[in-house]
This record gives C-alpha cells, sequence and structure tokens, in this order.
C-alpha cells in the first residue's frame, strides 16, 4: 500500500513539474498596444502582427530604460518581418555597440522606401546624428512634429535634439507639448473604446496608468531618451 501511494504522489508531484508556471501578467495587451500606438502617434509599417506586437512591446520597455527587454522584443520583431524598417532602427538605438548601431542603422536605411514618411524622418534624424549632424537633426525633428503634430513621440524627439544644443528653453517647450499631446492622444483611444460606464472609465485610467509606469518627475532627461546617434552627436 505504502509503496501504491508513493508512487502515486511521485506521479502526481512530476505532472506539477511539467505543468507551465501561471502567468504573472494579467494586463491587457491589447489596451496596452493601443496606448502605445497612440503615443507613438503614426503608422508602423509592417504586414505582421507578431512583428507590431514585438515592435509595441520593445517601445514600453526602452521607455521604461529596460534596453535589454526592448533589444530582444526589437529582434523578435525583424525576425518575424525582415523588412520591418522602424524596428531596425529600434534595434540599432538600444544595441549594445557602436557596430550594432551601424549595421542595424544602414538595413533601416536601405528598407526604408516601404516604410511611412514619419518612419523614414526618424531613420534620417539617426544617421544624421551618427554624423554629428546636429542641425541637420533639428530640421528632421522640427519637419516630424509638423507631419504628424499629434505624436507626443515626435516632441521627445525635438526636445532630445534641442537639449543636446544647449537650447533648454526650447526643450522644455517641446516637451511640455509632447506632454499636452499624449494627453489627446490618451482620450483619443479612450474614445475610440467607448466607455459608456464610470466602471469602464475607471478601467481605461488604470491602463493607461500601467502602460505609463510609476509617475516620474517633469524634469527632463534628455539621456534617457537619447539614442545612439544622438550620444554620438552629443
Amino acid at each position: 500500500m505504502h509503496r501504491v501511494l508513493a508512487v502515486a504522489s511521485a506521479a502526481l508531484l512530476a505532472g506539477c513539474a511539467a505543468s507551465p508556471p501561471p502567468s504573472s501578467s494579467t494586463r491587457d495587451l491589447a489596451a496596452l498596444d493601443a496606448v502605445t500606438s497612440s503615443i507613438i502617434g503614426h503608422p508602423i509599417t509592417t504586414t505582421s502582427d507578431d512583428a507590431r506586437m514585438h515592435f509595441l512591446a520593445a517601445q514600453r520597455e526602452q521607455d521604461l530604460g529596460r534596453n535589454f527587454e526592448a533589444l530582444d522584443h526589437y529582434q523578435r520583431a525583424v525576425r518575424a518581418d525582415s523588412t520591418f524598417a522602424f524596428a531596425y532602427l529600434g534595434v540599432a538605438n538600444v544595441s549594445n555597440s557602436l557596430a550594432d548601431f551601424k549595421t542595424n542603422l544602414a538595413r533601416a536605411e536601405k528598407l526604408a522606401s516601404g516604410a511611412s514618411e514619419a518612419e523614414r524622418i526618424q531613420i534620417q534624424i539617426a544617421r544624421r546624428g551618427f554624423e554629428n549632424d546636429v542641425s541637420g537633426q533639428l530640421a528632421l525633428a522640427q519637419e516630424l512634429v509638423t507631419k504628424v503634430p499629434d505624436s507626443p513621440r515626435a516632441y521627445l524627439i525635438l526636445a532630445g535634439v534641442q537639449a543636446g544644443l544647449n537650447r533648454t528653453a526650447e526643450a522644455r517647450e517641446s516637451y511640455g507639448r509632447r506632454s499636452r499631446s499624449r494627453r489627446i492622444s490618451w482620450r483619443r483611444t479612450r474614445r475610440s473604446a467607448s466607455p459608456t460606464s464610470s466602471t469602464s472609465r475607471a478601467t481605461s485610467a488604470r491602463r493607461w496608468r500601467t502602460s505609463s509606469g510609476p509617475r516620474r518627475s517633469r524634469r527632463m532627461s534628455p539621456a534617457r531618451t537619447t539614442s545612439w546617434a544622438m550620444r554620438i552627436a552629443l
């Protein structure tokens, strides 16, 4: 009898060990993706749903300063869609070496003809930064915000370039406009979800706070939002 119980217990333990652990994440990834897309504020050019999903996850990780995790998601995005120029720019911006930055920026440039206009401008901004052409970066960043004026990400890029030129007042203004654009994008995302009750509105707010991460100081930190190209220019 004891032997039978021992065998049964062993089988039960083995079955538990083989079972995958329950997911620790209860976040609504679809809602997070919608918020991340609204912050980017322009078309993301890929035909692969998997590539898009990993790209948006990479953006969130990069915003939180988790560059290793961001790099993993960017690399998964380009594996899912080898023509995804904007994702190659992402790989470049969080790469671990200058050589990797150069290689992936070149790949992004080669594929840029299939990207959206806003994506192409950002690829060009990275190239100007690598060439230490900060005036060229500034002109392109200003063009970007005129092309996609509702994009919080575009104003963040402009603020980073202006800060690199020691135009602190202008950078603060751009950063403030980025915050206002972010609120507009959030309201549009919330309207598209059509919340009709106080419960659904509270759920939307919780999703926004989750996607945004912990509250941060309004002081701008250009170093955290500056790519390899911008760091070289600085």
